[in-house]
């Protein structure tokens, strides 16, 4: 039984993996033909849609409380708010190889956000997986010919995509107050909300 869930993880990580790499592809497409605001308002429109019939459904439950609002409301602030826009500005101004690679170094932030906000400091194999993982990214990357557009600003946003999304991960670790569902309904709900808004008043 728990070999089975293992395998269903795996195969859980890699689609999600896939559909993350294939994400950079389709918001270069979009950005050239409605603005990233617009773009970010559908995304999380739709998926809060999606979770609410879930939720009406009672297929998933919250388990929200008054004292976990505020660690969620910080968690929604570095992902999806700070972390999306920089990504899908920086993704307009760069290539989606470029934002491949660059946004591949997230693990490294990971671990340096681990060091400094919990006190881990990285193992010797961490830090081997982490450089054979990106050599990978790169050489896949270069075998079908990485297209540069050289953008300082676009390079910018996407390195701070990677640092919110580093914060985030460590900050939603040290958070046990809250389940992994309640989390994703508020990283849902805040984008949904924030980036509609914005979107309205484009």
């Amino acid at each position: 039984m728990r070999a089975n869930r293992g395998a269903l993880g795996v195969a859980a990580a890699v689609a999600t993996e896939l559909l993350y790499g294939c994400s950079f592809v389709f918001t270069k497409d979009a950005v050239e033909t409605i603005s990233p605001a617009a773009l970010l308002a559908w995304r999380f429109s739709v998926a809060l849609g999606a979770m609410g019939v879930l939720l009406a459904t009672r297929v998933v439950r919250l388990t929200l409380t008054r004292h976990s609002v505020r660690p969620l409301l910080l968690l929604a602030l570095f992902q999806p708010l700070l972390y999306y826009a920089a990504e899908t500005l920086g993704v307009q101004r760069t290539t989606a190889s470029e934002g491949g690679i660059l946004i591949a170094t997230a693990p490294v932030g990971i671990l340096l956000a681990s060091w400094l906000v919990l006190g881990r400091p990285p193992s010797p194999r961490q830090v081997t997986g982490i450089l054979i993982t990106f050599a990978g990214v790169f050489a896949t990357i270069a075998a079908g010919g990485v297209a540069t557009g050289f953008n300082p600003l676009g390079y910018l946003l996407l390195l701070a995509a990677v640092a919110s999304y580093s914060l985030y991960t460590v900050f939603a670790e040290r958070d046990d107050s809250s389940s992994a569902l309640d989390k994703t309904f508020a990283m849902l709900a805040v984008g949904a909300v924030v980036f509609t808004t914005i979107a309205l008043v484009e």
